[in-house]
């Protein structure tokens, strides 16, 4: 992968960040470990794992009037309580560009490039956690405790025992490989957003719900991709 193709544009780096990239390119860091053990790296490292594995493959491209509506009825058709006010967030005036990306990630991002909405293979279009934190009603909620959150902004994994433990608060009315808004125990906003792996009901031991998008990971450090 060449060097700058880890880089969107208009992002301002140093000379040393310039300089720590290359040498982490040159390391040829395994793409599906390096996203795996973002809590054990700087900010930096944390940027590189998004973009090696969602590394944008070209430019945005413009859509036109056709794909812009079947894309809006798709993101209502999975986010449904969007509806009300889809026109303030893709206003049917204004052009908005679709980012492909590698691993078959697919960015949605408005005339500015702000990213607003992601849809990674196999699952559904989710919102951004800058839109979710406007729009906090969109996603079902699951509360995690206290005690899970270090792990969540680490990008961890929920495991059953964090949504069942007290503090925590399990939906009955999630099912599985739903996208859901991740709360915390104490704490106003979600700090991520997740894919459930089983249902409520099956909820006892193992992973719970996939960590998708956290907190100070790439995507929340760098919003506008182009």
């Amino acid at each position: 992968m060449a060097f700058l193709s880890m880089v969107p544009l208009g992002l301002q780096l140093s000379l040393s960040d310039y300089k720590e990239l290359e040498v982490r390119r040159k390391r040829r860091y395994n793409r599906y470990s390096a996203v795996k053990i973002v809590s054990s790296g700087s900010d930096l490292f944390q940027f590189i794992s998004l973009y090696d594995e969602w590394c944008v493959e070209g430019p945005g491209i413009p859509q036109s009037g056709i794909v812009r509506k079947s894309i809006r009825s798709k993101i209502l058709e999975q986010l449904p309580l969007l509806d009300d006010y889809i026109n303030d967030i893709l206003p049917k005036k204004d052009s908005f560009k679709l980012i492909k990306c590698k691993e078959h990630v697919e960015l949605i991002a408005d005339c500015d490039g702000r990213i607003l909405f992601i849809k990674p293979r196999d699952v559904s279009y989710f919102p951004t956690l800058r839109l979710l934190h406007q729009y906090p009603f969109i996603l079902p909620h699951e509360q995690v405790d206290k005690g899970a959150i270090k792990f969540v902004l680490n990008g961890s994994q929920i495991m059953c025992r964090g949504l069942t433990s007290p503090g925590a608060k399990l939906n009955a009315d999630v099912s599985e490989n739903s996208v859901v808004a991740l709360m915390a125990e104490g704490k106003k906003h979600a700090l991520a957003i997740g894919l459930t792996k089983m249902s409520a009901e099956e909820i006892l031991t193992g992973i719970g719900i996939e960590n998708l998008h956290h907190l100070n990971d790439g995507l929340w450090k760098v919003p506008i991709v182009l």
